[in-house]
């Protein structure tokens, strides 16, 4: 066994007091905070965290996805989509980890440590994931919830899923496909005391949504929701189908 692996090991009584979590395997709980680079460079380590982020990941969803569920009956698809997206993208899990320290936990090797690595979001997101695979797997799905739960109830009462559709339409139209929401009335109706706007946004051919209104700017908010829910349910399709493929591997 490496020698760094085995003076790692004498920590975990640390880890698991700043966790709250005992380990019945701590096996499992080592390799949640192992990175590739520190497989890479160290003879006799085989195995990083990669398959229990992917297997945290899922259950992560999971847990966000039935509170969302319980807690907003009222929130349609869409809604629920973009606010699970949000709850669980990279910054989000990346400050989270920030929050717990995770970063002085990690296994990584020499450049990535040199280059910043324990800081990295991506790094710290990662890591997030593979520990709440690695308790799924040694404390059962109950202790997994509990422990997810404990992470995100502070984030999870909101009044809706998002306060400002356009704006956040605006940066994510941005980020991804490098250009600004263009929006249209396309019908006007009603006597002037109680007109209906109903407005159409589009950010490529293929990629628009409708919202409708008593104001331009209210039908303008309900576009953007329309078109930010369908956004992030092609982004869950093809994550799904990401994990598909993993699985075929």
């Amino acid at each position: 066994m490496n020698q760094l692996l085995e003076e790692y090991k004498e920590r975990l009584d640390k880890i698991e007091e700043s966790l709250g979590i005992t380990f019945h395997n701590r096996e499992i709980l080592v390799n949640a905070f192992i990175h590739d680079s520190f497989v890479y460079e160290n003879e006799g380590v085989q195995l990083s965290n990669e398959r229990l982020e992917f297997l945290g990941d899922s259950v992560l969803g999971m847990v966000i996805s039935h509170e969302v569920f319980k807690r907003y009956p009222h929130w349609k698809e869409g809604a629920m989509t973009l606010f699970k997206s949000r709850m669980v993208n990279t910054e989000s899990l990346g400050n989270i980890s920030r929050e717990m320290e995770l970063g002085q936990f990690l296994l990584l090797g020499r450049g990535e440590e040199a280059s910043g690595g324990r800081d990295r979001t991506s790094i710290l997101a990662d890591a997030l994931e593979a520990l709440i695979g690695a308790i799924y797997l040694d404390q059962g799905m109950d202790g997994a919830y509990c422990f997810v739960l404990r992470l995100f109830e502070p984030h999870l009462t909101v009044a809706s899923p998002l306060k400002d559709y356009k704006s956040n339409l605006q940066e994510i139209s941005q980020r991804i496909y490098k250009t600004l929401p263009n929006y249209s009335v396309v019908e006007e109706n009603g006597p002037p005391h109680q007109k209906l706007f109903r407005v159409r946004v589009e950010i490529s051919d293929s990629v628009g949504g409708l919202g409708e209104g008593s104001s331009k700017k209210e039908a303008e908010q309900n576009a953007a929701r329309d078109l930010m829910g369908k956004i992030e349910l092609e982004k869950e399709r093809e994550r799904e189908k990401e994990r598909e493929r993993e699985k075929d591997f």
